[in-house]
């Protein structure tokens, strides 16, 4: 593994998309149809929850030039982070701007295993990466990772509000922080999906339910076994959506299923639009064959970032495109 996790392979969303096609192939002899009318797809390598988006290791900011540059000084003396020199003052310094990025860090100069994870967290972010235990976490002021966490425009790690125009979190087991980017993302499908419910004879309806985004700490809850209830969800890129239910109240405590009578599929293209609308959102898992029938029949420019999955039939999950930083 080299040592800066954000410099090596770069893949545009089109690239992930057509590898993810290729290993995500699957013929239509060999898809499904259940009695509810759900499509059943057989097993992908990279479908559904995977370990990487679209089956590539994706170390990427891909951080493009630009005639202004957008970095600032990384004040540092020598490399901070596992194996590395971690001078007192380098290792304060590198804690001090994790904290200004919303990193639950104290700035002692002590380089303690909270400060590798949230390097490691910053730089999945970055990448894209939907694991990030297996980045390398060494800082440099000539590298890439340096150059990212000190960028103008660096990610931000942040805690999900209760709620806003046209949406709430429901999340209950602390699935409540993330990217900033991704929060904006949600806020801006909230003030679009408010629109719709403005124009709504009742004056009201369900809005759109923020379920799982991160853990604070970039980790996933286990299932019986010891089994993780996530692969994603590490790095505030996610999102998962609970359905809607027709005639439900603004907030509904039980969710859903796409082949239940109760399912609103017309409210919930409505709150697909919302996210898939924009440009930040990669893709969108979901199976529900009509929804995606009605998106392409209208010619939606979004309908190709609609993926059929398995894992995806009581919520829908949004994937965040990285960001990309300028020098």
């Amino acid at each position: 593994m080299a040592d800066d996790p954000v410099s090596a392979l770069t893949a545009t969303t089109a690239t992930r998309k057509m590898v993810a096609a290729e290993e995500c192939d699957r013929s239509t002899a060999s898809t499904s149809t259940t009695a509810a009318g759900v499509v059943r797809l057989p097993p992908a390598k990279h479908c559904g929850r995977i370990p990487e988006r679209g089956g590539l290791p994706l170390p990427a900011p891909a951080m493009t030039s630009s005639s202004a540059s957008r970095s600032l000084e990384i004040p540092l003396a020598a490399t901070v982070g596992t194996r590395a020199t971690n001078r007192t003052d380098d290792v304060r310094v590198i804690q001090k701007r994790l904290a200004e990025l919303g990193f639950p860090v104290k700035a002692d100069g002590v380089f303690r295993p909270e400060v590798s994870r949230y390097l490691k967290i910053f730089a999945s972010m970055c990448a894209g990466r939907e694991q990030w235990t297996d980045l390398a976490d060494k800082v440099a002021a000539n590298n890439d990772l340096g150059r990212a966490l000190f960028h103008k425009d660096a990610p931000r790690w942040v805690e999900v509000a209760p709620g806003g125009p046209g949406w709430v979190s429901i999340d209950r087991d602390g699935y409540n922080w993330g990217a900033a980017k991704t929060l904006e993302v949600v806020d801006k499908a909230g003030q679009r999906y408010q629109k719709y419910l403005d124009k709504q004879a009742s004056g009201s309806g369900v809005r759109i339910m923020v379920n799982d985004i991160s853990r604070k700490q970039g980790t996933v809850l286990a299932k019986g076994k010891g089994i993780p209830e996530h692969q994603t969800h590490r790095n505030g890129l996610d999102i998962d959506l609970r359905l809607p239910k027709k005639g439900g109240d603004a907030v509904q405590q039980i969710g859903t299923h796409v082949g239940w009578a109760d399912y609103d599929r017309d409210t919930m293209f409505v709150m697909i639009e919302a996210f898939a609308s924009q440009p930040e959102v990669e893709r969108i898992l979901f199976n529900d064959p009509k929804l995606l029938e009605r998106a392409k029949r209208e010619s939606k420019p979004w309908a190709d970032k609609l993926v059929l999955d398995n894992e995806h039939i009581h919520h829908a999950h949004v994937d965040i495109v990285p960001p990309r930083l300028e020098r």
